[in-house]
């Protein structure tokens, strides 16, 4: 399945490249058979798919999905490729197809994983105009900001929620959060919840037919206690 440009306006769907797949994986101890990963924005399962393979050396398959992998959908089409792709032998598993930014529906089971993820790994939408104050929850929308609509801000704000105490981030978002007039609220709420490990800046062409400006951010669930790495890829290398 392919992307089409009404896709990337109307829902920020951009997908990811393997070597930025790689920069948001490398840190992971995948030997550890009590990790719980979550992808609240899995798209068409790719970045899943490469945790599980790196998973699949050291557990089985049933118990990587019944108990590691977690991941929230919420276009249909997408959810329903992933999950042929991510579970051809119909296990149980941790894969819902709902709005992960809203707690207060009638069923999201993000309100049940709070405090319980070891990563939240993501590539958030970007497009600044696919939200509605009503259609995300308040503990998501407050910290970023009433003059924004940007989502990865709100899904950064989910990841707190449900990432353990020191659990770690690692997210592909606009490198604009560092200085956006609109991100002064999400910056600040940052500063009091999460400690940025690493910035990489990505090359201008990271994303075909992207014109942001992205980095692969890592941060820890907790306040702002280490100096933060700052990695620039220049003209691509």
């Amino acid at each position: 399945m392919q992307m089409s440009d009404s896709s990337i306006e109307k829902f920020g769907e951009v997908f990811t490249p393997d070597q930025i797949i790689d920069d948001l994986l490398d840190e992971i101890d995948y030997s550890d058979s009590s990790l719980k990963i979550c992808e609240p924005s899995f798209g068409d399962g790719r970045i899943l798919l490469e945790i599980k393979r790196r998973l699949l050396k050291y557990h089985s398959e049933q118990h990587i999905l019944e108990n590691m992998l977690y991941g929230i959908e919420i276009q249909q089409k997408w959810y329903d490729f992933a999950l042929e792709q991510l579970n051809p032998n119909n296990y149980k598993h941790n894969f819902h197809c709902c709005s992960a930014l809203n707690f207060d529906g009638f069923f999201n089971p993000l309100s049940e994983w709070r405090s319980m993820m070891d990563y939240v790994i993501a590539n958030p939408p970007y497009n600044r105009n696919i939200l509605k104050k009503s259609d995300v929850s308040e503990m998501f929308w407050n910290p970023s900001g009433y003059t924004t609509k940007l989502a990865y801000c709100c899904f950064v704000v989910m990841g707190t929620h449900i990432l353990k105490s020191n659990g770690k981030l690692s997210y592909v978002m606009p490198c604009s959060f560092t200085h956006n007039e609109n991100t002064e609220y999400f910056r600040e709420y940052m500063k009091n919840n999460l400690n940025i490990d690493s910035i990489k800046i990505l090359s201008p062409n990271a994303f075909d037919g992207i014109m942001i400006r992205t980095c692969v951010f890592k941060a820890t669930k907790g306040h702002q206690n280490t100096d933060i790495y700052l990695e620039r890829e220049w003209n691509g290398d």
